[in-house]
């Protein structure tokens, strides 16, 4: 049978293996163990089992000698992320016990958690198997040591819902390759998440194979031709880094990954002006400065001077933008902070005043409903004939309650801007620092 991507972890394990010359190939480990008769028997059993008779088919399977080994492995999430996979025994029996639920289902589950298990202890032990697939449930990290120059670390968290993700990092000569380029691409991202990993993938089975594809690929490219591979991964992303920076520099239109950064990408094009802008420059500019010696570290292999130059440059040319952004934001701040003391005064006249009219209200609401006459409407159509006046205070008072919200929003985001940018010329100013 010839095995596809959407095979993996299902009927068998994609692998990444290496040939006596050292090249690095992908193939397939069909799923074994020491009992598979025994299993391809059971399964039979069960497709012939009415569904009424399976709890009485599980029972006789918890004390078999061979058989009950399959509910030992509870290591298992069938969706990669679908979070609360429980395959514990106390689960079983709820199963069990509820004819609604598919209970053939659940023990075929448990013959393909076993299988899957055995199959990556067989995997460990075969010398000429680098690394392999896996659908553990929960936080993994583990290390593979491909050759003299890579290594490779898995880090999963499989069946936790949003809070599961697939990543690799490829590791040349004791440096992580980091894409440089998404501290760019995602906008909100932290400098933690783009150094985090080399690769990140949606979270589906079938995605092992991109992932032991991308590791096979950066190899065998290094062992074809070292000087390609540095150029290829390391120089040319580099270069792809530094132009999307200075594009950050002089223009406002960006292209971002929106989605988050575990799951599927998603694409929008926006445009950023004033403020904003300045914003989105000093943090990309300046935190730029955080991946400096990251990229020195590749100057024994090639010149990355002219890219450090650039990456200064750039943090120089913004700093008097930030400055005088800064000047002009804490002007704005006092304005309107002495601003804000006659319109708050006014509003909490007002506050007061609208309280005493929710207090006639809900107190009128009450007659109403002792008079059966419960819709709301009716009851505000009412309170209205009897106090007519306070449609005139009610326009008043949400024009004070906006104008005072309004000025409250801005000096917040003023605030948030000027600890920003303070925070982008700090950055500048430690790393240029003798």
């Amino acid at each position: 049978m010839i095995y596809q991507p959407f095979h993996i972890n299902k009927d068998v394990l994609c692998v990444l293996k290496k040939r006596p010359n050292g090249e690095l190939f992908i193939t397939y480990e069909k799923l074994t163990t020491p009992i598979d008769s025994e299993l391809f028997r059971l399964r039979r059993l069960l497709d012939n089992t009415p569904q009424s008779e399976i709890p009485t088919l599980y029972e006789s399977l918890i004390t078999d000698q061979v058989l009950q080994v399959i509910f030992h492995i509870t290591d298992y999430s069938e969706d990669l992320r679908l979070p609360w996979q429980d395959y514990s025994q106390e689960k079983m029996r709820i199963l069990m016990s509820n004819a609604l639920l598919d209970r053939r289902s659940a023990i075929k589950k448990r013959i393909q958690a076993y299988q899957l298990h055995c199959t990556y202890n067989s995997c460990k032990d075969q010398a000429d198997i680098l690394t392999y697939s896996n659908c553990r449930t929960g936080f993994q990290e583990y290390s593979n040591e491909l050759d003299e120059n890579f290594s490779v670390k898995f880090k999963t968290n499989f069946g936790f819902g949003n809070s599961s993700y697939f990543y690799t990092v490829l590791r040349y000569k004791e440096i992580d390759i980091v894409p440089l380029t998404l501290w760019i691409q995602y906008r909100m991202a932290g400098l933690s998440e783009i150094a985090f990993c080399t690769y990140c993938y949606e979270l589906q089975n079938e995605n092992w194979f991109r992932a032991l594809d991308d590791i096979k690929n950066a190899c065998n490219c290094y062992r074809s031709s070292p000087d390609h591979f540095v150029k290829k991964y390391l120089f040319e992303e580099i270069n792809r880094f530094i132009n999307a920076l200075d594009h950050v520099s002089y223009s406002n239109k960006f292209t971002f990954i929106t989605s988050g950064y575990r799951f599927v990408q998603e694409i929008k094009t926006e445009i950023l002006n004033g403020d904003e802008l300045l914003d989105f420059r000093g943090k990309k500019i300046s935190g730029a400065l955080s991946f400096v010696e990251y990229i020195r570290s590749f100057e024994h292999l090639g010149n990355v001077k002219a890219a450090i130059d650039k990456i200064e440059t750039l943090n120089r040319r913004l700093m008097p933008a930030l400055e005088h952004a800064i000047e002009r934001l804490i002007s704005d701040l006092a304005t309107k902070e002495t601003k804000l003391i006659d319109v708050e005064r006014q509003y909490k006249e007002m506050n007061r005043e609208f309280l005493q009219w929710h207090g006639k209200k809900e107190e009128f609401s009450k007659q109403c409903d002792l008079e059966e006459i419960h819709l709301r409407s009716e009851q505000e159509k009412r309170f209205l004939s009897l106090h007519p006046e306070y449609v005139v205070f009610e326009k008043k008072y949400n024009i004070a309650d906006e104008l005072y919200h309004n000025i409250i929003h801005e000096i917040n985001n003023i605030k948030w801007y000027l600890s920003n940018f303070e925070d982008y010329i700090a950055a500048i100013r430690q790393y240029f620092a003798p």
